[in-house]
């Protein structure tokens, strides 16, 4: 995402200029220079790169067509990391470039895809890739295992594209997968691929499974590697300025898209972030994270947990571990509030390993350490609604990683009228922690590995919301 904001100040800077002096040639030189500056350190141009890796691949190729309608001097929105962006033409001119590769799911109500960090074998997520000036070119992934857990002969599964519609049923096509992007993506650039995170058949994915969960790591760590069929392409892959090749996405520590074999951790939210604006509307990402963050009557305010921007009545809110629902309540302060007790507190712990979250902000608290023999509750509170009842509190119904508790929303006075929407999340070793400060709790930024919070989405509900009942 660094090269495009790079790119989008000089935009700026450009506008800024144009404004206050008029458009002059100085001013274009200058502008000018600057973009080939910042075309000779940020990408590189290796359409054919013949270096090796110790990486292997999973079920060989896929391949795809950016769609008929892209011009060269299309306007493009930059999707990395959630962003959108909407610039006069592509970032680098005419060159054909592969902005961006990612992992996402199709969100059911607005059809969009969301860029999605981990999945579970038998999951079914797309690809995308995001070009520039690659019109009708196919475009080749190679979907990478660090690891080599599966052998490299192995292809996952491919939902065809039926004109505009992919194809009810996914299919064996041999490490070789062809799509076609589909017309309601936004300004008509990207390669989109729909798989199944399986075999050919049950025995197939079986041993997938087995194999993953005897590994140290019991997760495949995925990357991407995209070669456009075209010349002089500018690829804006790895940032890792002794990797050589340039056409990589996902292949750093904490970028790896991880996939298991059973589902045993789901972030609380799709695409999890801190809200971006605090309760009044101004930009303050510290307010949403755990401790003496706020400041109320002019005192530091404690604040017990996380807060997860999510739209209200359309994103989801899951169970992050196995465990049993032990409350569902309304509060009048806190709106509708599920309290889960998570079951093996080994797999909070090996979360909490893999995320290895460092406190971003000067107030920010780290919170207690969790001991594999403490009771664990996971406290998801302001949901618009809710798809248990008192009686499963009751009856400590169980439900697993990824199970859906509710939808998200802004109910609570806490909450209502607020213009950041969001989840509010606890991690505490009691069922109630209220009024029990940070002796019972963690921070749970501690199991969640955030994404950036600076997108376009938050902007646009930067306004009051109220709960609807």
């Amino acid at each position: 995402m660094k090269k495009y904001k790079k790119t989008l100040h000089i935009h700026d800077f450009q506008q800024k200029l144009d404004n206050k002096y008029g458009k002059g040639k100085f001013h274009a030189v200058l502008v000018l220079s600057l973009f080939f500056c910042l075309f000779f350190t940020s990408c590189s141009n290796n359409l054919h790169n013949n270096g090796t890796t110790n990486t292997s691949s999973i079920g060989g190729s896929i391949e795809g067509t950016t769609h008929e309608g892209q011009s060269s001097r299309a306007r493009i929105q930059i999707t990395n990391t959630g962003q959108t962006v909407t610039l006069n033409k592509p970032p680098y001119g005419d060159n054909p470039t592969v902005l961006d590769a990612y992992f996402a799911r199709q969100d059911t109500k607005s059809n969009e895809y969301k860029k999605i960090n981990s999945a579970t074998i038998d999951d079914v997520v797309y690809i995308l890739v995001d070009t520039a000036n690659l019109f009708a070119k196919k475009i080749t992934v190679t979907i990478k295992d660090k690891n080599n857990i599966i052998s490299g002969n192995i292809p996952f599964q491919q939902y065809k594209s039926n004109g505009n519609e992919f194809a009810d049923k996914c299919e064996d096509v041999k490490g070789k997968f062809v799509a076609k992007v589909r017309n309601e993506i936004n300004d008509q650039r990207f390669a989109l691929y729909k798989i199944a995170l399986k075999g050919k058949d049950e025995v197939t994915t079986k041993k997938w499974k087995e194999a993953i969960e005897k590994h140290s790591e019991k997760k495949l760590q995925l990357s991407l590697t995209v070669q456009a069929d075209e010349k002089n392409v500018i690829y804006c892959g790895s940032n890792d300025d002794k990797d050589n090749e340039k056409n990589v996405w996902l292949n750093q520590v904490g970028r790896w898209f991880t996939v298991r074999g059973i589902l045993t951790w789901h972030d609380p939210v799709d695409y999890p972030r801190l809200t971006k604006y605090n309760w009044d509307g101004n930009v303050k990402p510290s307010s949403a994270t755990y401790g003496w963050c706020r400041i109320h009557n002019g005192k530091k305010k404690y604040h017990a947990g996380v807060d997860f921007f999510a739209i209200p009545g359309e994103d989801k809110v899951y169970a992050c571990l196995k465990g049993n629902i032990h409350q569902v309540r309304y509060s009048a302060k806190a709106g509708w509030i599920v309290r889960v007790k998570i079951q093996n507190v080994k797999d909070l712990l090996e979360q909490e390993k893999n995320v290895n979250y460092k406190t971003q902000y000067n107030d920010e608290l780290k919170g207690i350490d969790i001991k594999e023999t403490d009771d664990v509750y996971f406290i998801y509170m302001h949901l618009q609604s809710v798809f248990f009842t008192e009686e499963d509190g009751i009856n400590k119904t169980e439900v697993n990683a990824g199970k859906p508790l509710g939808y998200a929303g802004v109910s609570g006075s806490i909450a209502n009228k607020g213009h950041a929407p969001h989840l509010h999340l606890e991690v505490a070793t009691v069922l109630d922690a209220y009024g029990k400060g940070e002796s019972v709790r963690t921070n749970p930024a501690r199991f969640v590995r955030l994404n950036s919070y600076d997108t376009k989405d938050q902007d646009d509900e930067n306004k009051p919301h109220y709960h609807k009942i």
